[in-house]
C-alpha cells in the first residue's frame, strides 16, 4: 500500500521582527516532518523573521510586498488608509498564485490582524481550509472575526488566551482549542555565558528578561524596580535582551533614560536582539516576565530548561507555567514593588534559587515538550486538509 502523499500547508505570518510568536513558529517549522507535510511560508518582505524563516531548512519562503502603511485593523474596518490598497491588492494576488501554483491544500495562518485579514480572503477566494493559531490577546477587528468564523480549526497558545476570546467575541469561541507553546528540552545546559563579555562580576547575582520592548512588556517595571533591589541586594545586576517592538521606536531609549533618572543605569545592562539566547539563560540565576498580559511565556519556558527560577506576573498565561513556590513566584502585574520583593527573596537566597530552578527544569521537560507540541499541530493540520 503507497503512503500518503505529503500535505501541502501555507504558513501566513506578517510579523517583521522575531517575539515569541514568529520564535514558535520557527521551532514548528524545524521539527515538522518533510515526509508529512510540504512547507511554504509566505511573509513581509525583510526584517528578521523573514531572514530566521530562510536558516530554516527544507521550506520555501515567499516574501511578501506590504508596505509600511495598512489598512486600520488589518485592513476590513470601515476606515480604510487608501495609499495601502495597492499594497493589499499585490499581497492577495501573490497569496493566491502561491496556493494555486504549490497546490497548497491547508492555510495555517497567525493572528496578526493583516495576516487574519489576508487569510480570509485567501481561504474564501482558494476554497482552501483555514486554521489559525492565537498568540495575542483579541483584536476585534472586522477582518479577525470574519477569519476566525470562516477557520475550520482555531488553536490558542493558553487557556488565558482562550477565555480573552470568549470574552471579546461570544461564545463561539469556545471551540478554540489549547495547545501550549513547547520548547526545545534538548537544549546544551552547559556552555558558554556572557557574564565575561558584559563584564559582570563571577559572584554577582544576575537577573534578566528576554522580550521585544514595549510598555505592556512590563521593562519599564523591571527598570522601576531595580532601584530597592539593589537597596536591599546590591549584588545583583540586570540583563535586558531585546529590541523595540513594532510602533514603538525609541522606546530603548526611554527606558535607558529612566534608569539614567532613577541612578541605576550602570546595574542595567541592555543587550539588543541576541542570537545566541542559549549563552544568555546560562548567564542568569533568576529570568523575570513582567508582562501585563503575557500570553503564555515563552522566555519563562526557555529559562526553565535551564534550571532557573521565574518572577512572573500572575497574569495571562504565565501561571499555566509557573506555579508559585514550585517553579518561581508570581506578583501582580504593574507592581514594580512586589516585583522588586520577589527579587530580592531569590537574590538573598541560593538555595531557594536552586530548588525551584530543579523543579522548574524537571516540569517544563514533562510538560512543555516542543516534539509534543509538533506532533499535535501535525494531527490537527492533516485533519483540517481532509
Amino acid at each position: 500500500m503507497e503512503s500518503a502523499s505529503p500535505r501541502r500547508v501555507l504558513f501566513l505570518d506578517t510579523h517583521t521582527g522575531i517575539g515569541g510568536a514568529v520564535s514558535v513558529l520557527l521551532s514548528l517549522l524545524r521539527r515538522l516532518p518533510r515526509e508529512r507535510f510540504r512547507v511554504t511560508v509566505c511573509c513581509r518582505a525583510g526584517g528578521r523573521a523573514e531572514a530566521g524563516l530562510r536558516r530554516v531548512g527544507g521550506i520555501e519562503v515567499v516574501p511578501l510586498p506590504y508596505g509600511e502603511r495598512s489598512s486600520s485593523g488589518g485592513g476590513l474596518t470601515r476606515r480604510v488608509d487608501l495609499a495601502a490598497l495597492p499594497f493589499a491588492a499585490a499581497c492577495l494576488a501573490r497569496l493566491v498564485w502561491t496556493v494555486v501554483t504549490r497546490r497548497i491544500d491547508v492555510i495555517h495562518a497567525c493572528d496578526e490582524p493583516r495576516a487574519l485579514s489576508a487569510a480570509w480572503l485567501l481561504s474564501l477566494v482558494s476554497r482552501r481550509p483555514l486554521v489559525v493559531h492565537v498568540h495575542a490577546p483579541c483584536v476585534p477587528s472586522r477582518g479577525s472575526r470574519l477569519a476566525l468564523a470562516r477557520a475550520v480549526r482555531i488553536v490558542a497558545c493558553s487557556e488565558a488566551m482562550k477565555a480573552d476570546f470568549v470574552r471579546c467575541l461570544g461564545r463561539s469561541m469556545q471551540r478554540i482549542e489549547v495547545l501550549h507553546d513547547g520548547v526545545d528540552v534538548e537544549r546544551a545546559i552547559d556552555g558558554d555565558d556572557l557574564r565575561a563579555e558584559l563584564d559582570i562580576p563571577p559572584d554577582a547575582v544576575v537577573v534578566g528578561m528576554a522580550s521585544q520592548l514595549a510598555p505592556e512588556k512590563g521593562q519599564a517595571d523591571l527598570v522601576e524596580a531595580a532601584r530597592d533591589v539593589l537597596q536591599r541586594a546590591p549584588d545583583t545586576w540586570f540583563v535586558l535582551a531585546g529590541e523595540d517592538a513594532a510602533g514603538v521606536a525609541g522606546y530603548r531609549g526611554h527606558l535607558e533614560a529612566r534608569a539614567l533618572r532613577l541612578g541605576v543605569a550602570e546595574r542595567i545592562l541592555f543587550v539588543g536582539f541576541r542570537d545566541d539566547m542559549d549563552a544568555f539563560y546560562r548567564t542568569l540565576d533568576v529570568v523575570v516576565d513582567a508582562a501585563w498580559q503575557e500570553p503564555l511565556g515563552l522566555t519563562a519556558l526557555e529559562a526553565m530548561v535551564f534550571g532557573r527560577p521565574v518572577v512572573g506576573t500572575a497574569a495571562g498565561g504565565i501561571p499555566e507555567i509557573v506555579e508559585h513556590g514550585v517553579h518561581g513566584l508570581l506578583v501582580p502585574p504593574r507592581r514594580p514593588d512586589e516585583l522588586a520583593a520577589a527579587i530580592v527573596r531569590l537574590a538573598r537566597d541560593r538555595a531557594l534559587r536552586e530548588r525551584l530552578g530543579r523543579h522548574a527544569a524537571r516540569d517544563v521537560r514533562a510538560r512543555f515538550d516542543a516534539a509534543c507540541q509538533v506532533e499535535r499541530l501535525g494531527a490537527l493540520l492533516e485533519a483540517a486538509a481532509r
